[in-house]
């Protein structure tokens, strides 16, 4: 890579460093801390957020990157689009959307759970123990598998409606199933009682909540939103289905946004979805292709919507992510039921780069640089007009015309060093990151995720796949 480019990345990366408040949109966020919470190393907790990015990377993030990608960064998003054709193919099973309206039924969502469930299990052990490997590849595909397969999850908590629920309606006497984990969280989900209030605390508290949310996940504190409610969560899939039972008979059935969403469609992705803390989001279906405050199909739940009040709308969707923290915890819990798998984070997790790897350091910043570069352009950092700092960034990266003389603040620094990355960088830096992006292509890891769960046809299968002899 030339050394301008080089040198672009890396003073772009120490920019948007953590402690400069740009870690990721709220799907990496999600995954950083997990990955504090259970003891990963930067270098590891970054290498999962990048993989935690493939399922979007491989779809529709790329998709509408490319629309506003200048030529030579969009000729090379298409060039690497055709090399990872079948990758493609299976990221569109990670986001529990409602592909060509099948997923209609909620023991079809308990399919999808419970196989990806046993798909990443499998997978992380498989890798785990993969022969004829380097021990850094071997961590890579753990690492990358984990984050694909976070994805997923926090999509579903994302994309449906499930925190539209007024949970203290249902009957909290109903038969609930054995608890199929030993963690912390499925020890005490018979203790609160759902019927007690619509909404979990997301800490320890004393009214007989304690231990839903384990101990170690108290550092898990909430996003910024106004008012009382940026602190309570929703219960998790697999917590209200060890209280309530075969999700065929629960008193309500969770829906999910067609997609790709077409016009005049009601449940469609678009007004469904809780991707960006204003609610706010182009409608590719509709003429003209609008912005669109969508608060009007969010008006439901405990912490409930409402029009031209943009408070409520951040309080709304800080309510689906912290839900989605909560079930990212969870779902590492039970990853690592399976001793092959925990075996296999164990193994991943205190990956550090920087004392022997300075290459692979290289390729993970740049992959990261990507990342957000890509986001930006396609409207899906924090939406098509994010607030603040991140507003000034991704709208230089929309806009290309940053200018040394426009340099009056550090995030005006970070914008022009970002348009830089799209317009000259970008392109090497695809090349760049190397190992990261290649171990999808190699080892067909979203095919792995996918397994009994997605079709050649783009439709899923509802399948458990056959066992090899």
């Amino acid at each position: 890579m030339p050394r301008s480019a080089i040198t672009i990345l890396m003073l772009l990366l120490t920019l948007l460093s953590p402690a400069s408040g740009f870690d990721s949109y709220w799907h990496s966020e999600a995954s950083r801390r997990v990955g504090d919470e259970f003891g990963f190393s930067e270098d590891a907790r970054k290498i999962m957020q990048l993989g935690n990015f493939s399922p979007d990377f491989f779809g529709p993030v790329a998709d509408f990157a490319k629309i506003r990608l200048p030529g030579n960064a969009a000729d090379s998003m298409s060039q690497y689009e055709q090399q990872n054709a079948q990758s493609r193919q299976a990221a569109i099973f990670l986001h529990f959307d409602n592909l060509s309206g099948a997923l209609d039924a909620n023991q079809k969502f308990d399919f999808l759970f419970q196989q990806l469930l046993h798909n990443t299990q499998t997978a992380l052990a498989n890798f785990g123990k993969l022969q004829g490997v380097d021990d850094r590849t071997r961590k890579t595909l753990i690492l990358i598998t984990l984050g694909a397969s976070l994805h997923a999850v926090q999509d579903f908590y994302s994309h449906s409606d499930w925190v539209h629920q007024d949970f203290s309606k249902f009957p909290a006497s109903t038969p609930s199933a054995t608890p199929a984990s030993t963690s912390a969280s499925s020890k005490t989900i018979a203790t609160p009682s759902f019927a007690a209030g619509a909404s979990v605390p997301l800490a320890q508290t004393s009214s007989g909540l304690e231990g839903l949310v384990p101990s170690q996940s108290a550092a898990l504190q909430p996003t910024p939103a106004q008012g009382a409610q940026s602190s309570v969560r929703a219960p998790t899939w697999f917590e209200y289905r060890d209280k309530m039972g075969d999700p065929a008979r629960w008193p309500f059935q969770i829906k999910t946004g067609l997609y790709p969403p077409q016009p005049g469609v009601l449940l469609s992705h678009t007004h469904m979805n809780h991707d960006n803390s204003r609610l706010i989001y182009k409608e590719y279906e509709t003429p003209g292709q609008p912005v669109v405050d969508q608060a009007q199909y969010h008006m439901a739940g405990a912490v409930p919507a409402h029009q031209n009040d943009p408070a409520s709308a951040a309080a709304h969707q800080t309510y689906a992510f912290n839900t989605a923290v909560a079930a990212s915890s969870e779902w590492v819990r039970k990853i690592e039921e399976n001793a092959d798998a925990r075996a296999a984070i164990a193994m991943a997790k205190t990956w550090s780069l920087k004392p022997k790897e300075p290459k692979l350091l290289k390729e993970l910043d740049a992959g990261l640089a990507a990342q957000m570069a890509l986001s930006c352009a396609a409207g899906k950092w924090d939406g098509e007009d994010p607030p603040g700092d991140r507003g000034v960034l991704c709208k230089t990266i929309v806009d290309q015309t940053a200018s040394p003389s426009s340099a009056t603040s550090a995030a005006n620094i970070e914008a022009i060093i970002t348009g830089a990355v799209t317009r000259v960088a970008f392109p090497l830096a695809l090349k760049y990151t190397g190992k990261f992006w290649d171990v999808h292509r190699q080892y067909h890891i979203l095919d792995a995720l996918t397994q009994g769960i997605a079709s050649p046809g783009g439709k899923y299968s509802f399948t458990v796949p056959a066992k090899n002899p």
